[in-house]
């Protein structure tokens, strides 16, 4: 066992952790997003267009988010023949599209639009029961 880790847990000083960016990178994303959209509207947006699914046997809305080509950090979408991306870019983008993820699911939606679309339109949706729209009808 280190003694230096040993006494520096007696002294009161947490043991190091190694450096990981991807950690950091995904807090300040986290905190990013939740500063930069509005996701109280995006499920109004949802609500309000509200589509029968006849594949999910459920309603479902959709509200578009934007070009992956703004949203993403690095600007690009990646093609398996793509040269231009960076080690930094892919990991970066892959964070950020994680804690997007993750924000919208905790708002009761998810990331995913129909199926039209040209690839780069991003989408949230977000499967509708009866409780939401009467939620949505309060307004």
């Amino acid at each position: 066992m280190n003694t230096q880790n040993t006494q520096q847990q007696r002294e009161g000083h947490p043991e190091k952790r190694p450096f990981n960016r991807y950690e950091i990178l995904s807090r300040h994303y986290a905190e990013k997003i939740a500063r930069q959209w509005s996701f109280d509207a995006i499920k109004k947006e949802c609500i309000a267009n509200a589509q029968y699914d006849p594949e999910s046997d459920s309603r479902i809305g959709y509200c578009y988010l934007g070009s992956h080509l703004s949203i993403a950090p690095s600007g690009k979408f990646y093609m398996p023949w793509t040269t231009n991306q960076t080690h930094s870019d892919v990991i970066r983008d892959e964070c950020f599209w994680s804690e997007f993820e993750k924000a919208l699911e905790q708002h009761g939606m998810f990331l995913g639009g129909p199926d039209s679309g040209d690839g780069l339109d991003v989408f949230a949706g977000m499967v509708i029961d009866d409780d939401d729209d009467e939620n949505n009808n309060d307004d």
